[in-house]
């Protein structure tokens, strides 16, 4: 007896394909190019007439119908047994059709992923071809010159190379590249939903209606009584800050509804203060007594870093000569700067080591955490961590103080006589104004960057486009210590006590 290749059964009534030359049931053949109109093997389109009966049956055979199955024609074992076997052929005929269309999804499938693969490639070629034009770019960028047409401050450029050679880096280097690289997207990431969510709800705009009438209303029971001194430096961190006084006293602070202090202690001249990764510290130097000496008789700078929070003291190990620290957004990664070179270090461990063709004054990291700005006697270098080397150069005389905006493409500018708003993407300052006692005040800004406050002077802007004209505080025996949160809180003394205020109209 011969087999059906559909259904791999006998039948009594086979019959050849003239399109494969296969065998197969008549009945099931029939139903099969009724139903897909083609051959079952080579799914070569197919009717009727390319059947060839070998043999036939009397009976014609079917698949009964349910209701069929209570006739009594079929209550005898041999029509039963038919009934069966055509049901049994259309099951067949059912998982022989399931199983084409799993080889042609398979083969699908196949090909879709050999295109995804394609795709990738070339979307990796493209990112390749957008980074080195990227490089390319900021290469231009630190050749180029960089205009300025506001209060006659020339930025074509700091005359004379800045960095120097021969730059000295250490086997962690390749490591930490790839580090800043993936934090820096994140935190780009960041940043711009942050740009996004705060873009035109600065508290302080709806003021600016009568921006020459703005005071400083405190908070009640806010104070931090105690005499320490003068405010030299404050740095925040969220809902707290560390204030450093000419005296030498260090103070750690909750800036919660109570000012409240966390800790304090007593530091040597020329330390620093700083964040990093929400930690507060202190770097001084070590006591005189015990150090070592160097071959002509001098004693070294060592320095050591402290925990104000837990009061933890490790060693720094550099030969520099300290005189500030900025450390990465994010990461346990810190840069100290002398007069004449910085150092990087990523957990205490020393990365590289930048001489430098000028004095440094101050270091500040940009938001994305690669760039940083070095303030030099002549200006402002922007400095690339991860290719290290300049990116841009901005010329300002006088420079006294810069700090990147919050939406990280202005940056703040002071000189002696005035504060000044850069623009990055520009390659020009775009605003100005005229304020007093900047050298003895310095200037603190929300981080909307719309007021700009440097003791008890402010300018403000509802527009991002224009500063109002120079204002005084009405209550004017309250200096502005530092501006925070999205609800643009005021640290302020009145020289004595330290408090926590807003302002109004």
């Amino acid at each position: 007896m011969l087999l059906c290749s559909l259904t791999n059964t006998p039948t009594e009534n086979p019959v050849l394909s003239l399109k494969s030359k296969c065998i197969f049931d008549g009945e099931t053949l029939e139903t099969y190019i009724t139903t897909n109109g083609k051959d079952p093997i080579n799914n070569e389109p197919m009717d009727k007439t390319d059947i060839v009966p070998i043999s036939r049956l009397s009976a014609t055979q079917r698949m009964p119908q349910l209701e069929e199955l209570s006739k009594p024609e079929y209550s005898s074992i041999p029509t039963m047994l038919t009934a069966f076997q055509n049901a049994w052929d259309s099951l067949s005929i059912e998982l022989f059709q399931l199983r084409n269309e799993l080889n042609q999804t398979k083969k699908e499938l196949s090909l879709a992923l050999y295109k995804q693969d394609a795709a990738v490639q070339v979307a990796v070629e493209a990112c390749k071809e957008r980074d080195d034009a990227r490089y390319a770019l900021s290469k231009l960028v630190v050749d180029g010159s960089v205009s300025n047409d506001s209060g006659g401050n020339n930025t074509n450029g700091i005359n004379g190379k800045n960095e120097v050679d021969d730059v000295v880096l250490t086997d962690d280097w390749d490591d930490a590249v790839r580090m800043l690289k993936e934090e820096q997207s994140r935190l780009l990431q960041i940043h711009k939903t942050e740009n996004k969510s705060r873009k035109g709800k600065s508290p302080i705009i709806p003021l600016l209606a009568d921006s020459q009438s703005l005071k400083i209303q405190l908070y009640e029971n806010t104070e931090l009584l105690g005499t320490y001194g003068t405010v030299s430096k404050v740095r925040l961190n969220k809902a707290e800050a560390i204030i450093k006084y000419d005296s030498g006293n260090v103070l750690l602070i909750n800036l919660g509804e109570q000012l409240e202090l966390l800790n304090k202690m007593k530091s040597t001249v020329g330390s620093c203060i700083f964040w990093m990764t929400n930690e507060p510290y202190l770097i001084s130097e070590v006591p005189r007594k015990g150090r070592k000496r160097k071959n002509d008789g001098e004693i070294k700078h060592e320095y050591q870093l402290t925990n104000l929070r837990t009061k933890e003291v490790q060693k720094i190990n550099t030969s520099l000569n300290i005189i500030n620290v900025e450390s990465h957004p994010s990461l346990s990664l810190f840069v100290v700067a002398s007069e004449t070179e910085f150092e990087v270090f990523n957990n205490m461990t020393s990365l590289f080591i930048q001489q430098w063709d000028g004095k440094i004054k101050d270091i500040k990291f940009h938001q994305d955490g690669i760039l940083i700005g070095l303030s030099t006697e002549t200006g402002i270098i922007i400095y690339d961590l991860a290719d290290r080397g300049s990116k841009l150069s901005i010329e300002c005389a006088e420079l006294l103080d810069f700090s990147f905006a919050a939406n990280g493409y202005n940056i703040f500018v002071s000189n002696p006589d005035k504060i000044m708003l850069y623009d990055i993407r520009k390659n020009k300052f775009t605003m100005e104004t005229p304020l007093a006692d900047l050298q003895k005040n310095g200037f603190v800004f929300d981080m909307y960057t719309s007021i700009v406050i440097s003791g008890n002077q402010y300018t403000a802007s509802a527009n991002g486009k224009v500063w109002s004209e120079p204002c005084q505080l009405h209550n004017s025996e309250y200096n502005v210590l530092a501006i925070w949160g999205s609800d643009s809180k005021l640290l302020v003394t009145d020289n004595e006590n330290i408090y926590v205020a807003k302002l109004v109209n």
